[in-house]
């Protein structure tokens, strides 16, 4: 998601920072040391120590942890590092004191705000880069469609049609298209309670259902238990239009099942349909988008896993939603 330049950029400001740390490590040993050399084998271990502890934890410990909010991993690590620190302090300078201990509790909190810093600025330009997708997308859907007064009423005078032939059932299929219509057209950007759009799901998988052949087999499970929850709107439709459209065959058996659950505020998506061999792997189209508007909504809130197994693709989606 993020630009060529941008990402250039962040590399250089990294390397530069490191210069910068590793300079002050070097140039400060003549305020802890009598003699220093800085061409010796122990200025160079000394360098290389320092440069390591900047690198695993930026890169590791900090970008897996703190950069994800999770404060007691990233403490732990954190202490973790600092006793190995200290321990090959010891081992190489004994009692002699080579003042790294006190240059360590300078640099790694140091690096700590730098990160802090780069993390910021990439969710920034991530959601500023998302926000205007979303909104070309959002102008080309405009372009696209036709007016949704006139597909409203024109299934108005269907649905009207219908009841006065008796067609209750193509009455009650038409009255939850319209449903699923007026629901979609809506701000997709926007919040809405978690049974709305549970209701929603279960009105499209409901009418998926009328096109079932007798060999297709639909599993199909819901369950919350929460209150007050909500959801940015249709952001799991993808996940589940992507199984009806490449997981049923006309010419054999095939199996859709999805499971919908809320629970402790931790909502959990579980979808799985069997492969065509026309499709193939192609069923995790819509994939790359929706992972950018999860960063968007839910950055570092989620965790999505999509995998091919015996011949099923499987996508399991967990979101955190105890903040909204």
């Amino acid at each position: 998601m993020l630009t060529y330049h941008l990402k250039k950029l962040l590399t250089i400001t990294g390397l530069i920072y490191t210069g910068y740390i590793i300079s002050f490590c070097v140039i400060t040993r003549k305020f802890t040391l009598p003699y220093p050399d800085y061409l010796s084998s122990d200025t160079i271990a000394f360098t290389l120590l320092f440069a390591t502890i900047i690198h695993v934890h930026y890169d590791f410990i900090f970008s897996k942890y703190a950069n994800r909010k999770k404060w007691r991993q990233y403490l732990l690590f954190s202490f973790l590092l600092s006793i190995v620190f200290f321990i090959t302090d010891y081992l190489i300078y004994d009692d002699t004191g080579s003042g790294m201990i006190q240059q360590f509790l300078i640099v790694y909190p140091a690096t700590f705000v730098y990160a802090l810093l780069i993390a910021q600025i990439r969710q920034r330009t991530i959601r500023a880069e998302m926000e205007k997708e979303l909104a070309e997308a959002r102008v080309k859907a405009m372009q696209a469609q036709i007016h949704p007064h006139f597909l409203f009423n024109t299934l108005n005078s269907i649905y009207s049609t219908s009841l006065q032939e008796e067609a209750r059932k193509t009455s009650h299929l038409i009255e939850m298209f319209s449903d699923l219509l007026r629901y979609s057209i809506d701000d997709n950007d926007k919040k809405r309670d978690i049974i709305q759009e549970f209701d929603f799901i279960t009105n499209y998988v409901n009418l998926h259902r009328t096109r079932l052949l007798a060999d297709h087999v639909l599993e199909y499970d819901v369950s919350i238990d929460a209150n007050n929850c909500k959801i940015y709107a249709m952001l799991l439709l993808p996940f589940i239009e992507n199984a009806f459209k490449y997981g049923l065959a006309t010419n054999k058996p095939s199996k859709v099942r999805i499971d919908l659950r809320v629970k402790a505020r931790q909502l959990s998506l579980h979808v799985e349909n069997d492969i065509q061999a026309a499709t193939g792997k192609g069923s995790g189209i819509g994939l790359k988008n929706t992972r950018a508007r999860l960063n968007l909504f839910y950055p570092g809130r989620f965790a999505l896993k999509n995998e091919w197994h015996n011949n099923k693709y499987i996508v399991s989606l967990v979101i955190d939603l105890a903040n909204d």
